[in-house]
């Protein structure tokens, strides 16, 4: 009947969880804990499932996003690196700097 394999369920899991990184990136206070309560699960367990699946963690993929979304703004031009920052969810501006270095290269 309604028995899901296990592997569906990791897949369902990583989902849901890019797609709350996606809804919820550039909002400063995104955490883990946070993304785990939206999708009603507990953190270290999906935590444990998307490392073992995706081979990176949550807050790694939560970086690269948001860097994927400011180079994207960064390239437009017009705007300012530190709004950029703000809007893709950093609020101090030195992380920002080293690493929209970085993408930039």
């Amino acid at each position: 009947g309604k028995v899901k394999s296990f592997v569906q369920e990791g897949d369902e899991i990583i989902d849901a969880v890019e797609k709350e990184i996606q809804k919820h990136y550039q909002e400063y206070d995104l955490t883990v804990e946070k993304i785990a309560e939206n999708v009603y699960l507990d953190s270290s367990y999906i935590r444990r499932i998307f490392s073992k699946y995706k081979g990176r963690t949550i807050v790694d993929y939560l970086t690269d996003y948001r860097m994927k979304e400011a180079r994207k703004l960064l390239e437009k031009g017009g705007i300012p690196v530190g709004r950029v920052a703000e809007m893709v969810g950093y609020t101090d501006q030195d992380i920002f700097p080293s690493a929209s270095k970085s993408i930039m290269e």
